[in-house]
């Protein structure tokens, strides 16, 4: 038997809905039951037929967003028996009755809100927003991308880090040829790895980054010190000859609390203004504004530093400290 045209359409329309509903409480049961989450769990165990659990997610809402439109067509073909119903059980206040069925829905999503559990107090305000990233705003994802996320890339960690993507890619046991412009959240679909174990190589690098950072420091001072050490050898050596050639002897620079002591005092770079004003008696000030430094120098940090900022020799200091113990004098 052909049915009517609006007959054929209702049926039509009911089997659509009949799939969306079933296709809903599928992927629902799915999400909620088999697919587990949160960054602690395995990447495997939050794949299903090779699609992941977000996935499964998108495909949920289409068919809710299916199912809400063909409701709303069901709903307009079957109007007038609606109205019907209506009058027959609620007599005059039946508009009043089908607007309060329509507030239900909404009423019963905001008592679903009212009785499920926080998860925390640390995520009160999280999801009310004005179109603006929520995270970004909490401070979850900052400024210079130090916290990683799916959506992030390998050049993009790179930029952010400042360590070799070649270097995150042999940590994380992944051939060279993966494309550094994908996202991590697409990789690993591909590649068994996660987004804790990428932080936990970062943290790996930025740790030899440090300890290779220190050690080049350590030589850098070593050779700066072995410098200073044979400048003074030489000062030493030059001072000796014109001892032993009866020249005029400069001025020791011993004053204050080493004055019983009649050795030269030995200026080198690990020494401090401070150390200075205890050794001559000059006051550590009146030595900076000497060499020229600038009112808000430290005057506890060592001459080896100073000299690398300001441009001067250990031999000037010695220079213009002699020229001020002679006019103490």
């Amino acid at each position: 038997m052909k049915l009517p045209d609006k007959n054929r359409s209702k049926y039509l329309i009911d089997t659509c809905l009949f799939v969306c509903i079933t296709g809903i409480v599928l992927t629902g049961l799915l999400m909620g039951l088999v697919l587990e989450e949160g960054p602690a769990v395995k990447a495997e165990s939050k794949y299903f037929l090779s699609l992941h659990r977000h996935d499964w997610g998108k495909i949920h809402i289409y068919l809710s967003l299916a199912f809400i439109i063909l409701l709303a067509v069901h709903l307009w073909l079957n109007r007038n028996w609606i109205k019907c119903q209506a009058r027959q059980i609620f007599k005059k206040s039946w508009g009043v009755a089908l607007i309060l069925t329509a507030a239900a829905s909404i009423l019963v999503l905001f008592l679903f809100w009212s009785f499920y559990p926080r998860q925390s107090a640390a995520y009160i305000g999280f999801g009310y927003g004005t179109g603006q990233n929520t995270y970004s705003q909490q401070g979850i994802i900052s400024e210079d991308d130090s916290i990683i996320y799916g959506q992030m890339t390998l050049r993009r960690i790179e930029q952010a880090s400042g360590h070799p993507a070649t270097d995150i890619i042999e940590a994380l046991g992944l051939p060279p040829e993966v494309p550094m412009d994908e996202t991590l959240g697409q990789l690993r679909k591909i590649y068994p790895f996660t987004l804790q174990q990428v932080r936990r190589v970062l943290a790996e690098l930025e740790k030899k980054k440090s300890k290779q950072t220190q050690e080049l420091n350590k030589i850098e001072d070593l050779k700066e010190s072995l410098s200073e050490n044979m400048e003074a050898a030489k000062a030493e050596s030059t001072e000796t000859i014109q001892s032993e050639h009866h020249e005029p002897e400069e001025p020791k620079l011993v004053r204050g609390l080493q004055a019983d002591d009649q050795s030269v005092i030995l200026i080198t770079g690990q020494m401090t203004l401070y150390d200075l004003e205890k050794a001559t008696g000059l006051p550590a000030r009146e030595i900076a504004n000497t060499l020229g430094f600038p009112e808000n120098t430290s005057l506890d940090e060592q001459l080896g530093r100073l000299r690398k900022r300001y441009g001067f020799t250990l031999q000037e200091v010695r220079s213009r400290v002699s020229s001020l113990l002679k006019n103490k004098d």
